[in-house]
């Protein structure tokens, strides 16, 4: 039986809230980095977005068509654009639904965008369709 805690949450609710905090997965001592659309090279996001969910900044996962994503998550990403409707259907992301993520300049699909309830955001980009580079400042 749950326990019920301070908040009024249970145990268990409060583990699955936990699993999709959002955290900052950039070190301050690394050098900021670019990401760019490998396509077009347009600017996608920089390292300095990026964020872990569920405790990882990357995560593996099959769609309902088998195809398999290799996913980094960023809090921001300027260089997208996003299309759709927001859908609930067959989240990796328990809580968060998503919109279609795409490279502002090509229109490559680059990944997804999510959100949950909170409206807490985030972006899990395909990394294989990304490009990192040094920062030009």
């Amino acid at each position: 039986m749950n326990a019920l805690l301070k908040d009024g949450a249970t145990d268990d609710q409060t583990s699955r809230l936990a699993d999709t905090e959002l955290h900052p997965a950039w070190k301050p001592d690394e050098p900021e980095r670019i990401l760019v659309c490998k396509n077009c090279q347009h600017l996608v996001t920089t390292t300095q977005e990026r964020i872990e969910v569920r405790g990882d900044h990357e995560h593996t996962f099959f769609n309902p068509h088998g195809i398999l994503f290799h996913l980094g998550c960023f809090h921001r990403a300027p260089g997208c654009i996003t299309d759709g409707a927001l859908s609930l259907e067959f989240t990796w992301f328990a809580g968060y639904a998503w919109l279609l993520a795409s490279c502002m300049q090509c229109h490559q699909h680059l990944g997804w965008w999510f959100m949950n309830r909170e409206k807490d955001t985030f972006f899990a980009l395909i990394l294989s369709r990304l490009q990192e580079r040094p920062s030009q400042l």
